[in-house]
């Protein structure tokens, strides 16, 4: 095999990082076993969910960390990880470009943009590039490199000055997006922000909407992630795919995910689609080749050959929903759908008899792209237009549907644990299985412009060089650094206040998976579900600013080993 038959690709495709407010070097790296994977070793799956989350008081920042991998080109199989203790491997040398442009950006206004034209005007009064951070590009390369300013996203470090973008009067300390490490084989470790948020001109200091307020900014970003190779016998430098990074708000349940994770949808969006679903590395990930084979053959919306696997396709769907009774009080018990005090493991069952129960959870179930009714009311969570328009609530995408649909027939597989993910695929599912794939409004971990399946050069890869698909005047033609957190709210501190539930529509929460509504808790000694969002006498907070100042005060919500169960911890006074 020659050098031409290889290509090289960074994984994972997409990773995503937390800000946080304590020192840099406190961070921690974030997910790399996927949730299949925990089976396979439980104590390191575990281990990958830091405790403590906090230093002093202070949120760690949770990193995340990017590889190279070398590929057979002709049928897109991974053969090896290049890192600087390959033979042949002389150096590998990072670029990364992130950038925070939603002070500079449109107002939100629901699917303004993604389907119909925004002309509601920018945030701020002024040109765009006056409310951008864009700290310009950093370079990194050797082993165990980082601790400089030359490797931070900070004012005046990059190379040229001249070119770097702030805002003009926030705070100094303000100006830092995060920094590059490597480590000892001279992997790429990135860390994001400190959270920060601040204002510009204090006739604006009060926070009063969840999307945009004038003058504020946040240090929340995005951007691309590219490297080359240097081989000790070739002449040439060899340029890998390249991937992209999100800096997120911190993920205050870490442990339990979404009914819909970014994993779920980008998956949904991947093997229905005509462009990407016949692409060759599909296979490479567990059951989605079968998957789009299937839907190919069936105008992409029903599955017929296709037999869910119990441990893959619905068994995560099923405990997601139970564990969403540790992050919101419903007023239905248990998310209303199926008794906790049956074993998941009894729905491992395709014996007809068993048909009426699985069916009697599958018709809870809302169908995609309908407002369901009071029966079908599952997930109990706001979709992208906040309990209004013609899509109210969060449904399953179409996969999860259908493979729930099959089950309930009880035509699936009865499994004893899940199908192993291999390396590199493991870094990109573990990274997009931790991230929320909706509700987008405008969305908690990155906004809905990543469902838009024409900036994928190759399924769950962002092309740097594709076109811009926002529909608004006076947009850049291509992909630019910040593109995917731009529309987002600001500052994110606004919106995880103010996002938590909507009474108006049955009282659902948008992200409790994230931003937990209720917690464990006791009162006058009895256990009960309290706040999460509570001052020192336990009534819960309204108010946006006191979030934008003391969010890093809250508490985490994490599995207690000895029982099980989830409880607070790391709570400080707010």
């Amino acid at each position: 095999m020659g050098k031409k038959d290889k290509i090289y690709k960074i994984h994972p495709t997409i990773g995503i990082a937390r800000v946080g407010n304590a020192d840099a070097d406190d961070y921690f790296p974030g997910p790399s076993i996927p949730e299949a994977n925990e089976s396979m070793d439980k104590k390191k799956y575990a281990k990958q969910f830091s405790k403590p989350n906090k230093k002093d008081g202070k949120i760690r920042p949770q990193s995340t960390s990017f590889t190279i991998w070398e590929y057979r080109e002709l049928d897109q199989k991974p053969l090896r990880e290049i890192h600087l203790d390959e033979k042949d491997v002389e150096s590998i040398s990072w670029f990364v470009h992130i950038a925070n442009l939603k002070s500079s950006f449109l107002n939100f206004r629901l699917y303004e943009g993604e389907h119909m034209l925004n002309d509601s005007g920018r945030r701020n009064k002024g040109k765009p590039e006056d409310w951008m951070m864009d700290p310009s590009y950093r370079t990194i390369s050797g082993r165990t490199i980082g601790g400089k300013d030359k490797f931070r996203f900070k004012e005046g470090s990059s190379v040229d000055p001249t070119k770097e973008k702030w805002i003009k009067d926030q705070d100094a300390d303000h100006r830092y997006l995060g920094e590059l490490r490597t480590d000892g084989q001279g992997r790429l470790v990135f860390i994001g922000g400190k959270g920060n948020a601040g204002f510009v001109n204090k006739k604006f200091k009060k926070l009063k909407y969840f999307s945009e307020t004038e003058s504020w900014y946040d240090d929340i970003s995005d951007g691309y992630v590219k490297a080359s190779i240097k081989f000790k016998r070739r002449k040439d430098i060899v340029d890998a795919q390249a991937a992209w990074v999100l800096v997120s708000p911190p993920d205050f349940a870490p442990e339990i995910r979404g009914a819909v994770t970014l994993y779920d949808l980008l998956v949904d969006k991947m093997i229905r689609s005509k462009r990407l679903s016949d692409h060759k590395i599909l296979a490479n990930y567990p059951n989605l080749k079968a998957l789009a084979d299937d839907f190919r053959s069936n105008a992409y919306t029903t599955l017929t050959t296709y037999k869910p696997k119990y441990h893959d396709d619905i068994y995560p769907i099923l405990v997601r929903a139970a564990n969403y009774r540790y992050t919101y009080k419903f007023k239905t018990s248990y998310h209303g759908s199926f008794d906790m005090t049956t074993p998941l493991e009894d729905y491992n069952n395709n014996d007809p008899a068993s048909n009426p129960v699985r069916q009697y959870v599958f018709n809870k179930m809302r169908p995609p792209g309908t407002k369901g009714d009071k029966d079908k009311n599952m997930p109990m969570l706001l979709g992208d237009s906040n309990g209004e328009l013609d899509d109210p609530y969060l449904s399953l995408t179409v996969t999860q549907y259908e493979m729930l649909r099959r089950w309930s027939e009880g035509d699936f597989e009865m499994t004893t644990s899940p199908t192993g993910v291999k390396l590199p695929m493991a870094l990109d599912i573990a990274n997009l299985e931790n991230a929320s794939g909706g509700a987008f409004y405008p969305g908690v971990d990155v906004g809905w412009q990543i469902r838009n399946i024409r900036v994928f050069g190759e399924p769950f890869r962002v092309d740097p060089a594709s076109e811009d698909p926002y529909l608004a005047v006076g947009m850049k033609k291509f992909l630019e650094p910040g593109h995917f957190t731009r529309n987002m709210a600001v500052p994110w501190q606004a919106d995880f206040e103010e996002c938590r539930s909507n009474p108006k529509a049955k009282n659902y929460p948008f992200w409790p998976s994230q931003r937990p509504v209720d917690v464990p808790g006791e009162v006058k000694g009895k256990k009960t579900m309290v706040p999460w969002f509570r001052n020192a006498k336990g009534k819960e907070l309204f108010d946006m600013n006191i979030m934008a100042e003391k969010w890093f005060e809250n508490g985490f919500l994490v599995r207690d080993p000895a029982t099980g169960e989830f409880v607070e911890t790391e709570r400080g006074k707010i």
